[in-house]
């Protein structure tokens, strides 16, 4: 039987073979996932509605990413694509798509593959504090989506979570054993404009591997 993942990110409503309660079970279901992306992407393809909901998990932690329909090749310049998305799960460059924003085609592919990282940072957020911050919001998904489009010039992780009316701090971290800096560090990363921002499954899987390594030991 498969489970949907947003169904473990409330650990008391969970069996207990997919509770993912413990680091080495966050690290290998997460490593699993962003391996599966990176096979995506290197293909130059791009999943493009990407979240929780399309992540499926079996009792043996594997997990199966679902409903690829745009992921054939050459789709990320098909309109229809471009702009199919989860709004509340769009990043703010995937938000000028949403906006009617026009493109260099040369700026397409990026753009869409950056996106699926945006929402591994979400899927990061979600394991590491077994809160699902996005599907707890009440607010409205266009609402929700404009507002993160006009973060796309400059934008931080606090700026992004307070859209949700939520705060991303170590004390939200719940996994045992997890090195919360390094992880606040990523999320940042991943959610902060500026140099040196993750834009690629390369750069999350080294951020991933270094945020993890030697925390039994710190």
């Amino acid at each position: 039987e498969l489970a949907d993942i947003l169904s473990i990110t409330n650990a008391s409503n969970s069996p207990p073979e997919i509770k993912l309660d413990t680091k080495e079970k966050v690290m290998e279901v997460f490593t699993q996932i962003c391996d599966a992306i990176k096979c995506i992407h290197d293909a130059e393809r791009f999943h493009g509605d990407l979240k929780p909901d399309n992540i499926m998990i079996d009792k043996g932690n594997n997990i199966k990413i679902i409903d690829m329909s745009c992921i054939e090749n050459g789709k990320h310049n098909d309109d229809v694509c471009q702009k199919l998305c989860t709004p509340l799960y769009v990043s703010p460059e995937r938000g000028g798509f949403l906006a009617g924003k026009k493109l260099d085609d040369r700026d397409l592919l990026p753009i869409l593959q950056q996106s699926d990282i945006w929402v591994l940072g979400i899927i990061l957020v979600t394991l590491i504090t077994q809160y699902d911050f996005i599907g707890s919001t009440t607010k409205d998904p266009i609402g929700v989506a404009f507002k993160i489009y006009l973060l796309s010039k400059k934008y931080t992780s606090v700026e992004y979570f307070n859209i949700f009316g939520y705060e991303f701090t170590e004390d939200k971290i719940i996994i045992k054993d997890l090195n919360k800096d390094k992880m606040i560090k990523l999320v940042e990363d991943i959610f902060t404009k500026k140099e040196g921002q993750i834009k690629t499954i390369e750069a999350l899987i080294g951020g991933f591997n270094a945020a993890i390594e030697d925390t039994d030991t710190e």
